[in-house]
């Protein structure tokens, strides 16, 4: 019997998506999405920020689970929006947030699954755009097709039963996409 499991945002996904970001120096800009009822965290590169639809919060994903830790999602829509860094000093100005960039290039960098307070390691979880049908690798573009669009619709989905942790309690997912853009190539 399957069960419906709104995910809830972890420190985990915080703390992961911090490590991660130090790897990527402040080139790229990067979003951690939840399937959960929270806000994803957003943290802008230099000149891109990852927003969700509309330039609003990133929105939240329901996640699918069955009894053997397989699931599916509901969809979560993300925007790759110009973005210029707040100037301090001599008057600064504030941060713009500006129109979605059609040329972004987007990137799965990691996920964390974990089921009742526990982090499972046998999920393998898929990272799919819907608009383009692409499936996501981890840690790079698209697997035919290098994925470069101003806006992305993520689903997720396992379909590897899991063993190593008991599946019972809540369940959460958190992925970190990375988008980027070289102006003027």
């Amino acid at each position: 019997m399957a069960f419906k499991t709104n995910l809830k945002f972890i420190a985990l996904a915080a703390s992961i998506s911090t490590l991660s970001f130090t790897a990527y120096a402040n080139t790229d800009a990067t979003a951690t999405i939840i399937w959960n009822g929270a806000i994803g965290e957003t943290v802008p590169g230099s000149n891109l920020i990852i927003t969700g639809e509309g330039g609003g919060d990133i929105a939240s994903g329901t996640l699918y689970i069955e009894d053997d830790g397989t699931f599916t999602s509901s969809s979560v829509g993300l925007q790759a929006r110009d973005y210029t860094p707040e100037v301090e000093g001599m008057g600064g100005e504030d941060a713009i947030v500006g129109d979605i960039q059609p040329d972004a290039s987007w990137s799965y960098m990691s996920s964390t699954v974990m089921i009742d307070g526990q982090v499972s390691q046998e999920a393998a979880v898929k990272v799919t755009d819907l608009q383009s049908g692409v499936e996501f690798i981890k840690g790079g573009q698209g697997s035919s097709e290098e994925i470069k669009a101003g806006m992305i619709e993520l689903s997720i989905s396992n379909s590897t039963p899991v063993t190593d942790v008991d599946v019972t309690g809540d369940a959460q997912v958190s992925v970190l996409m990375a988008a980027s853009y070289e102006a003027g190539l």
